[in-house]
């Protein structure tokens, strides 16, 4: 008997959708099979070329995996393309409505660009779907922490580790916190974080300032060392890890730490530079080995182009400090070689070739310069205007032209 033709379209049709169902769940597999291989090579950090190009074919033939938006953003994220992995992120929370990972790593990406409030603005609403999300805990109480909200910091990451302490990073974040109130406890947190990962330079950092927050100078200096060695223009760092070796007595160590604070922090105004501690360190540092430990670490800072005219201002007023007269007109003239726009240098170098040197023409052209650049500066106008008089009179004044003579002779000021 024939079939009706009714009928055989129904089969016809029942056996496409069929075949398309089963076309459609291989490809799904496929897809996962895909993503699954990503997370495993990105778990290594070492994402092939292949697998990258196959996950982004993924993604395209199946717009709305979630997982697959996630996984590539990760990856994109390792590689330091932030924007483009804070797209996948974005896709990966539209099309998983409740995958927190996603959420979490979108939030990470925008911070990372610098879009704080967007950041914030998701943690939020993510806080309101997961309020028990310990990573969006941690980034909350983190951003806190950062703006000074120290108090709310500290019960936001206290809870974020009570939910969770095994998140790397949160142990650190938390014992940041906790450096004021706690010390003892910051050290522990801090270290949970570094015995998973030595390396770890922020929980170097936390730990360092919560060993000298208990006195432990020694423990502190082993850590800070570490981070200053690697960025040596934290100016936080630098003059922790000075003071701790001055406390320790070790100042020839604290010279270099002093010297990149001063580095770091210097400027024109004669109160910048961090001058009091550099005076302090240099001070104890023996004479006799001064002059070469200077070149070496001056030579560290030309190699690494740390070099600043301000600096050498600010080492030219210690050298004064320190009676170095000579060593301080060095400074003064380098600064003014590297920026012959520094007036005070010029005014500097101006009083130290007058009362040492007594080179008086030198001294006032220097005090000229200081002037031309500041005459509102009632002490450079003062100073340059009394020599001139000086100098206008000197072959009336015997008595002042004895003096001087004298003073030459005997090296008297």
């Amino acid at each position: 008997m024939k079939k009706p033709k009714s009928l055989k379209l129904s089969a016809f049709v029942a056996a496409v959708l069929i075949g398309a169902v089963g076309a459609n769940s291989a490809l799904a597999a496929d897809i996962s099979a895909i993503v699954d291989k990503a997370q495993v090579e990105l778990a290594t950090d070492k994402v092939s070329e292949k697998t990258m190009n196959e996950l982004q074919a993924a993604v395209q033939t199946d717009p709305t995996n979630s997982r697959g938006h996630l996984t590539l953003g990760l990856i994109l994220d390792q590689l330091g393309l932030t924007d483009p992995a804070a797209e996948q992120f974005a896709l990966a929370v539209k099309y998983g409505a409740n995958d927190q990972q996603a959420l979490v790593n979108l939030c990470k990406t925008e911070i990372k660009a610098g879009r704080i409030q967007p950041a914030i603005a998701l943690l939020n609403e993510g806080l309101k779907k997961f309020p028990n999300n310990a990573e969006m805990l941690y980034l909350v109480g983190d951003y806190l922490f950062h703006s000074k909200s120290v108090g709310d910091a500290r019960m936001v990451l206290e809870r974020a580790y009570r939910t969770d302490p095994n998140i790397f990073g949160l142990p650190t974040a938390y014992a940041n916190a906790l450096i004021e109130t706690n010390p003892m406890r910051a050290v522990q947190l801090a270290t949970k974080d570094l015995e998973k990962r030595p390396d770890f330079d922020r929980g170097r950092y936390v730990r360092g300032f919560a060993y000298r927050a208990l006195g432990r100078q020694l423990d502190a200096a082993k850590d800070l060392q570490i981070v200053f060695d690697k960025q040596p223009m934290l100016p936080n760092v630098s003059g922790a890890l000075a003071n701790c070796y001055y406390w320790l007595g070790e100042y020839e160590k604290a010279l270099k730490p002093a010297v990149f604070l001063s580095a770091a922090t210097a400027f024109e105004d004669d109160k910048s530079g961090s001058l009091p501690l550099l005076v302090k360190v240099m001070r104890k540092v023996p004479r006799a080995k001064l002059p070469e430990l200077m070149t070496k670490i001056d030579a560290e800072l030309i190699y690494k182009q740390l070099a600043r005219p301000e600096l050498y201002y600010v080492l030219g007023k210690a050298y004064d400090q320190l009676d170095m007269p000579n060593a301080a007109m060095r400074s003064y003239q380098r600064t003014v070689n590297l920026n012959p726009q520094l007036a005070r240098a010029y005014y500097r170098m101006a009083v130290d070739q007058e009362i040492y040197l007594r080179d008086y023409d030198a001294a006032l052209e220097n005090y000229q310069h200081a002037y031309n650049l500041r005459p509102w500066d009632e002490e450079v106008t003062v100073s340059y205007m009394r020599l001139q008089d000086r100098l206008h009179n000197r072959n009336a004044d015997i008595a002042w032209k004895w003096k001087d003579w004298l003073n030459k002779v005997f090296n008297v000021n």
